[in-house]
């Protein structure tokens, strides 16, 4: 019955979300698939305070070429059991449209609302970030990103606890003259696991990716894989 819940939860969310956000036209481009791994050590503190590095690896092109390599560092204050507040960066070193790796920088800050809910707790994210690139790079030197989330997560009725989410990617900072600020531009649709043992936990989840702007773009479809130590 939970997992029934859980599903009609999301199936409303998509029934609004979905038909704006993805096109299935003939001129999209051939669907890819990607893998994506996460490794994390997340440091506890007494104050509140939670320091957490983590190494992001991710595949493209059929999970048969390395993309994107990524350690990030953020800290988390939690002022509430309800409220957390989240500021980080993330340094990438991604291929450009060439197959060029490239050095990018990602900052951002943001807040988390969680609400306590039978049978799922729901998680209301609100991320902003800026990426900066190098002149010579795919795109703009620096954009801006607002991203939006919802999470419902089923309350831990044994070690697995399933969750499905959707998030929204909006454009903000006006530099490409095709984009207007504010522009929805992606949609992530996930669906996944987690699972506790000991000072480990393990995340195995699914993201269906829609490019909503440019609707020649490619749906990704995306297996992820992660693990985090508590110390």
């Amino acid at each position: 019955m939970k997992w029934l819940n859980l599903t009609v939860a999301a199936a409303v969310v998509g029934s609004i979300l979905l038909p704006a956000g993805v096109a299935w036209g003939e001129t999209r481009d051939p669907a890819e698939s990607e893998l994506w791994t996460d490794a994390a050590v997340r440091l506890k503190t007494p104050l509140g305070v939670d320091a957490t590095l983590t190494q992001h690896l991710r595949w493209n092109d059929g999970i048969s070429r390395l993309n994107l390599v990524a350690p990030e560092l953020a800290l988390r204050h939690k002022t509430r059991s309800w409220l957390h507040f989240e500021a980080g960066y993330r340094y990438k070193h991604e291929r450009d449209n060439d197959g060029l790796f490239q050095d990018r920088h990602r900052v951002f800050a943001g807040s988390r609302l969680r609400v306590a809910t039978r049978p799922a707790n729901l998680d209301l994210r609100v991320q902003w970030q800026q990426e900066f690139r190098a002149e010579e790079d795919d795109g703009t030197p620096r954009r801006q990103v607002l991203r939006l989330r919802a999470k419902a997560k089923l309350r831990r009725t044994g070690p697995f606890r399933p969750y499905a989410a959707v998030e929204t990617f909006h454009r903000l900072d006006g530099a490409d003259p095709d984009i207007p600020d504010g522009t929805l531009t992606a949609l992530r649709w996930t669906l996944g696991v987690e699972w506790q043992r000991g000072s480990r936990e393990y995340d195995l989840h699914y993201h269906l990716v829609s490019p909503t702007h440019d609707q020649e773009k490619a749906i990704r479809h995306v297996v992820s894989v992660g693990i985090r130590f508590d110390i």
